[in-house]
């Protein structure tokens, strides 16, 4: 199936070239090419040293069961959030 994908800011996928995305070992998903708004271009086949960035649309051909596990992949934010721990102290009385 083919489908658009775009890529978030912070997202896991933002500043990742596409190799390091495993799409074609972990999805078997192809990456027939991206729209970049910025540039206003269209890159066809992109190769896998290509660097994604924010607000860029892949365009991929993969199987249905995999979009879902894609689109929250290039969606996801974690990287960018920061960890914090609470701790509690005891006011003095």
């Amino acid at each position: 199936q083919t489908t658009q994908i775009t890529v978030l800011e912070g997202s896991n996928w933002d500043g990742k070239r596409i190799s390091e995305l495993n799409l074609k070992q972990q999805h078997n998903t192809h990456v027939l090419g991206i729209h970049q708004p910025n540039e206003k271009s269209f890159v066809v086949a992109p190769g896998s040293s290509f660097i994604l960035s924010p607000k860029e649309t892949l365009i991929i051909a993969a199987p249905a069961s995999a979009i879902p596990q894609l689109n929250a992949a290039a969606q996801d934010n974690t990287k960018n959030r920061s960890k914090r721990t609470l701790s509690w102290q005891t006011p003095n009385v």
